[in-house]
């Protein structure tokens, strides 16, 4: 979690220097980049952690409910 929020600090720092910068002072590098990679791998990563496997869901037919429900052990 720190991680990919270090990243996604990282990256709104540098690209808030680099394209708001008007004298060309700080030049884009190659952290830019590497910030972005590593914040995109971290929220497809939480994504697929926080989503429940099929098997956990179970499906409720009648007249109340439809969506599906997860079931916990």
């Amino acid at each position: 979690m720190l991680v990919g929020m270090a990243a996604g600090g990282w990256l709104i720092v540098r690209s808030t220097l680099v394209w708001g910068d008007n004298n060309g002072d700080d030049a884009f590098g190659i952290d830019i980049p590497i910030a972005a990679t590593v914040l995109a791998l971290w929220a497809g990563a939480a994504t697929l952690l926080l989503r429940p496997p099929r098997s956990v869901l179970a499906w409720q037919s009648g007249p109340f409910r439809t969506e599906p429900l997860l079931v916990r052990c």
